[in-house]
C-alpha cells in the first residue's frame, strides 16, 4: 500500500521535488495560521516568533480590511 502511494506521490511531483516542498511548507503553515491565535503581550518570544514566521510563509501579508480585532463579529 505504502508503496503505491510513494509511486503516485512521485509521479505527481515528477521531477520538481523542491517546488513541491515549498508549496507543502506554504500550506502547513497557512493552515497553522488559522489555528493559532494571535500572540498578546503576555505570549512568550518564542510564539511571537513562530507566530510571525508562519503568517509570512503562509501568506498572510496584512489583515482583512474587514477583520475585526477583538475577536466580536461586528454585528
Amino acid at each position: 500500500m505504502e508503496t503505491q502511494f510513494f509511486n503516485a506521490l512521485a509521479q505527481f511531483v515528477g521531477e520538481n521535488w523542491a517546488g513541491f516542498i515549498v508549496a507543502a511548507c506554504i500550506a502547513v503553515c497557512a493552515l497553522a495560521q488559522t489555528l493559532m491565535a494571535p500572540p498578546t503581550e503576555s505570549s512568550s518570544a518564542i510564539y511571537k516568533i513562530i507566530y510571525a514566521v508562519t503568517a509570512k510563509f503562509g501568506g498572510n501579508f496584512g489583515k482583512a480590511k474587514n477583520a475585526v480585532s477583538d475577536g466580536k463579529t461586528g454585528k
